[in-house]
C-alpha cells in the first residue's frame, strides 16, 4: 500500500471518529462519554487521579491507603495486571490531565480500530472502499460506543483486527517486518483486557483451525514443497508467541500464585473474582435479541428499544446487551456468501476463497 493512500485513510478515521464523538473534541478537557446511569467510568476517574496523585507525590503506583485507611489495599490484589497496558495507561494519566487522558483513549482507539480493520481488509481483497466501508463497521458499530459509555477498557479492540493482519501477512512474507509485526501486535493484544485477549484468541484460534482444514483438504500437505512451506509458517508463528508469552509471563505467573493462594471458601460474590455464583453465568450473557436489536441511545428506535430491556430475550442492561451487528452489515455478508457460493458452484476459484471461507466460519 502506497504511503500517501495510508495518510488520507488516517485524516479520514480521525475526521469520522471526531465526527461520530461529537461534541466530545470540543470538551476533551471538561466532559467523558456516557448515559443517564454511567457510574462505573467514575471508578476509572478516580483511579486516573490516583495514578498522577501517587506519581507527584512520590507515593507507591500499586497500592494506597485511599481505600480502607489507615491498612489500605493492594490495587491490583486480583493477581492480573497488563505490563504493557498499565505502563501506557499510567504514562497517560501521568502527562494528560485526568478527564483529557480518558477521552484520547477512546478516540484513538475508534480511530485505529478503522485503520487496521482498513488495513487488513485491503491486504485480503484489494478493494479501498471496501476495505474503508469495513473499517468504518467495525469501528462505529454500537458495541464500540456501548464499551466508551461505561467499560473503557473494552475499547481496545483495535487489536484484534491488527494481529489477524500480521499473522496473515507473515503468511505470505517472510522478511522481518511481518515477522517484528507479529511479535509487536501479540505483545500489545495479550497485555490488555482479559475479554480483548479472549476475542483476540478466538479469533486466531478459528483461523488456524481453518487454515489446518482446508490444507488437508486441498492436500497441501501431500505436496512436499508446500508442506515445507506450511512447517516454516507453523515454526515461524509458533516463535512468535512463544516470545510474547515470554516477555509477559510475570503477569500470567503473578495470575496464577494469586490464584493459588485464593481461598476457596469465600463465598461467591462479585468482589470475588476466583468464585462467582451460578447465576452470574446468565446475567449479562449475550441473548438472541441483542444482536439484532439497535442500541437504546438509536435516535429513532431508542424508546422502543428501551421497552426490550428486562426481557427474557434481550437481557438487563442498556450496555452489556448492547451487541448490534447491524441490518446493512448483514444484508451486504449475506450478498458476498451468495456471490461466492455461486462461484465456487461454477468452478471459478480465488485468491479470497480462503479468506471468505475463514470469516464465514469465523
Amino acid at each position: 500500500m502506497k504511503k500517501n493512500n495510508l495518510i488520507w485513510v488516517t485524516i479520514g478515521f480521525v475526521f469520522l471518529t471526531c465526527l461520530m464523538t461529537f461534541p466530545l473534541i470540543l470538551n476533551i478537557f471538561r466532559y467523558i462519554p456516557g448515559f443517564f446511569s454511567t457510574d462505573e467510568s467514575y471508578g476509572v476517574l478516580w483511579g486516573s487521579w490516583r495514578i498522577k496523585h501517587s506519581f507527584l507525590h512520590h507515593l507507591s503506583l500499586s497500592y494506597t491507603n485511599f481505600i480502607a485507611y489507615p491498612i489500605g489495599i493492594d490495587i491490583y490484589s486480583s493477581g492480573y495486571f497488563s505490563i504493557i497496558w498499565l505502563f501506557w495507561y499510567h504514562l497517560l494519566n501521568i502527562v494528560l490531565p485526568v478527564i483529557c487522558a480518558y477521552n484520547v483513549q477512546i478516540l484513538l482507539n475508534l480511530t485505529l480500530s478503522g485503520i487496521f480493520t482498513y488495513l487488513l481488509v485491503y491486504h485480503v481483497t484489494k478493494s479501498r472502499v471496501g476495505a474503508f466501508f469495513s473499517g468504518v463497521t467495525f469501528a462505529y458499530c454500537p458495541y464500540q460506543f456501548a464499551r466508551a459509555w461505561q467499560h473503557l477498557s473494552l475499547t481496545y479492540n483495535q487489536w484484534i483486527p491488527l494481529i489477524l493482519f500480521a499473522i496473515i501477512l507473515l503468511m505470505k512474507s517472510k522478511g522481518k517486518k511481518a515477522f517484528i509485526l507479529l511479535l509487536f501486535s501479540g505483545l500489545v493484544t495479550f497485555s490488555n483486557d482479559w475479554t480483548v485477549m479472549y476475542f483476540s484468541s478466538f479469533v486466531i484460534a478459528v483461523f488456524f483451525l481453518y487454515w489446518a482444514i482446508q490444507s488437508l483438504i486441498s492436500g497441501k500437505f501431500r505436496d512436499k514443497l508446500r508442506r515445507r512451506e506450511s512447517s516454516s509458517y507453523v515454526k515461524r508463528v509458533s516463535l512468535v508467541f512463544f516470545i510474547v508469552f515470554l516477555i509477559l509471563s510475570p503477569q500470567f505467573i503473578r495470575l496464577f500464585q494469586y490464584k493459588m493462594k485464593a481461598n476457596k471458601n469465600i463465598l461467591p460474590s462479585a468482589f470475588n473474582v476466583y468464585h462467582r455464583p451460578f447465576e452470574d453465568l446468565f446475567a449479562q450473557s449475550a441473548r438472541p435479541l441483542s444482536y439484532l436489536l439497535p442500541s437504546f441511545s438509536h435516535p429513532i428506535f431508542g424508546q422502543f428499544i428501551g421497552s426490550f430491556v428486562w426481557n427474557d430475550f434481550y437481557g438487563n442492561s442498556f450496555t452489556e446487551h448492547t451487541l448490534y451487528l447491524g441490518i446493512i452489515p448483514l444484508v451486504l455478508a449475506f450478498m458476498a456468501l451468495k456471490t461466492w457460493r455461486r462461484r465456487k458452484r461454477a468452478g471459478k476459484e480465488s485468491e479470497d476463497d480462503f479468506f471468505l471461507g475463514y470469516f464465514t466460519v469465523l
